[in-house]
């Protein structure tokens, strides 16, 4: 189904999902390491937002653009969750969010990102905790 060979797992850790439910609205990215905050934060004094057309997991434009950006801090490991908002469906919002996953780390590594240092999940539906997020990356 799907050409990344990225590692997926199903669900975060709390500790992550605590860092995650903190998280501003304005921003869906997590900086785990204390030296690449400061790249992070002079790259993105606003933060990342990802977003996605509805109920697709084409990438906005606007968020392409700062995926590529992502792509010069130099991480040691991403974690990628993609959600979505409900649907009727529960397996098709499990499907759109492993898919939206998928798309920013072919993103990633299309900019450069080793596949090995990627993992994605499928986070399902976003809950309140998540602010209706679509994506959340996580950088080590």
């Amino acid at each position: 189904s799907s050409d990344l060979k990225t590692t997926v797992v199903t669900q975060l850790t709390k500790a992550e999902e605590k860092l995650v439910n903190a998280l501003p609205k304005a921003n869906d990215v997590v900086i785990k390491t204390k030296a690449l905050v400061k790249k992070f934060t002079k790259l993105f004094p606003k933060g990342v937002k990802i977003a996605f057309s509805a109920l697709s997991s084409t990438l906005t434009k606007g968020s392409v653009a700062q995926i590529k950006k992502l792509a010069t801090i130099p991480f040691k490991k991403i974690t990628i969750t993609g959600y979505v908002q409900k649907s009727k469906s529960k397996k098709n919002d499990k499907s759109l969010s492993k898919s939206r996953a998928e798309a920013v780390a072919k993103i990633l590594t299309k900019a450069g990102i080793k596949k090995k240092l990627i993992t994605t999940i499928a986070g399902g539906v976003a809950g309140k905790s998540k602010k209706s997020r679509s994506a959340v990356l996580i950088i080590s």
